[in-house]
């Protein structure tokens, strides 16, 4: 029976983790992507995962887009499109 992993965003990492958790550091732009290997955060290539986009991390982005804290060049192409899609109301992005 395997563990469900969680992915979540923010500020600072979680203080308790498990092993394939996936964070979003939103205090630096671009957001970085970091994943738990049991031990200590690793950073993840953003354009080679979509693990972290969760709807309520969409949604955060959407925010920051729309009171002009973000801009959509400072986000990945995997981002944009699953925000363009979003958008357009396709729930299956």
């Amino acid at each position: 029976m395997g563990v469900q992993s969680n992915s979540n965003f923010g500020t600072q990492f979680p203080k308790i983790a498990s092993k394939g958790d996936i964070f979003v550091r939103v205090d630096v732009l671009p957001n970085r992507v970091f994943k738990f290997d049991g031990i200590k955060w690793l950073e993840q290539n953003k354009n080679l995962t979509q693990s972290y986009m969760d709807n309520d991390y969409i949604e955060f982005l959407i925010e920051k887009l729309n009171t002009g804290e973000y801009d959509m060049e400072q986000l990945s192409e995997n981002e944009k499109s699953i925000i363009e899609a979003h958008l357009k109301g396709d729930q299956n992005s």
